[in-house]
């Protein structure tokens, strides 16, 4: 049996407690660095962290992580630093479709396409059923919690 551990509102993130936050936030945020737009990187990763017990990541954690993100990205971080590191949720960026007799490897919106253009074939009913995965695959994506729902 495990136990979750919450963190308290007040709590400091640090080394051993990344900030997460969505692939489009990390990406965004690695944008405004490369810019020089520390202010902006600080402003994108508080607006999409990913909370964990946290109503909303401290000005100074993120702060924190934005600068050690800087000097990982300029190659000047050292080791032990104690500063949280920001990172992005795992994405999924393609599926394998097994078609019974072929694998098809595809994007999310590739296999969107495909399920559409396929509608006369599979039907209605297991098309949107795909499509409900999609979603899914997208939400999860966005660093949302997804789960399984009985049929009905």
């Amino acid at each position: 049996m495990s136990t979750m551990h919450t963190l308290q509102p007040d709590a400091v993130i640090d080394a051993n407690n990344p900030i997460i936050v969505s692939v489009s936030a990390y990406s965004k945020a690695l944008d405004h660095l490369r810019k020089g737009e520390k202010i902006k990187a600080i402003k994108t990763i508080r607006s999409h962290y990913s909370a964990k017990g946290i109503a909303r990541l401290t000005l100074r954690d993120a702060k924190y992580g934005i600068e050690r993100m800087k000097d990982e990205l300029d190659g000047t971080c050292i080791a032990g630093d104690s500063r949280p590191r920001v990172v992005s949720h795992l994405s999924i960026a393609a599926v394998i479709v097994n078609t019974g007799t072929s694998k098809v490897e595809v994007d999310l919106e590739e296999l969107q396409l495909r399920i559409l253009t396929e509608v006369n074939t599979l039907g209605l009913a297991e098309c949107g059923r795909i499509l409900e995965l999609v979603d899914v695959f997208k939400a999860w994506n966005d660093g949302l919690r997804v789960g399984a729902l009985p049929n009905g």
